[in-house]
């Protein structure tokens, strides 16, 4: 059993890595990682939360230019002039959304992808797709996949959550089906994992926007 500090000290050192060495991540570390995830709380383990595994750098640039395509296609429907009109059907805060944040971001992994550069996975050698069935909620799936990013973690793996990628491989089901994501599910969270190429020598301390106590005292 990991003791308190062990674990205080795991969730302290682990960063967001986009920077990854050359190396492939072994299967069996990645199948240890899947094994991990699978431990963690569902709605009603383990039928309603899976996860697609993407081994293989050139792979997972495959499924980078799936996404940045459908991102191209996005960003020819949701132009300024058209965001504005549809203002008073989609209300204020999904017109900010899209305006301030979908939308600059569709044309950054654009921009990226046309330089030659991979601004969605980051040239990741691994990936995994967690998805989540109708009678599940997103939160399963979420939960899945920090487990296997602590799991990363402890055996020396860099990940970080894409969160980026999944409104595009919900748009396209024949994507869904190639990867073997069952009809019906929902793909909630990408993770990708590697060697990391920084060395991190300190941790980020990390706080809620808001804490606050209720009850007596």
């Amino acid at each position: 059993r990991a003791d308190a500090a062990s674990l205080k000290a795991l969730l302290a050192a682990r960063r967001s890595v986009r920077r990854f060495r050359e190396r492939p991540v072994e299967p069996e570390l990645l199948a240890e990682v899947v094994a991990v995830a699978s431990s963690a709380p569902m709605g009603v383990p383990p039928w309603d939360v899976g996860v697609v595994t993407v081994d293989g750098a050139d792979a997972v640039r495959k499924l980078a230019g799936e996404v940045v395509a459908g991102y191209r296609g996005m960003v020819k429907i949701f132009r300024p002039g058209i965001l504005k009109v549809m203002r008073p059907f989609i209300g204020r805060a999904r017109y900010e959304q899209f305006s301030s944040f979908i939308v600059p971001l569709a044309h950054k992994y654009l921009e990226s992808w046309d330089e030659g550069r991979d601004t969605v996975f980051y040239g990741a050698p691994a990936a995994l797709i967690f998805h989540y069935s109708p009678y599940a909620g997103e939160a399963d799936a979420v939960i899945a996949c920090t487990y296997a990013m602590l799991a990363a973690e402890s055996h020396g793996l860099g990940s970080c959550m894409v969160g980026g990628a999944p409104p595009i491989l919900q748009r396209n089901r024949d994507l869904c089906a190639g990867l073997g994501i069952p009809e019906g599910n929902t793909p909630a969270l990408v993770l990708i994992l590697g060697y990391s190429a920084v060395p991190f020598k300190r941790g980020i301390v990390r706080r809620f926007s808001h804490q606050q106590e209720a009850g007596p005292r």
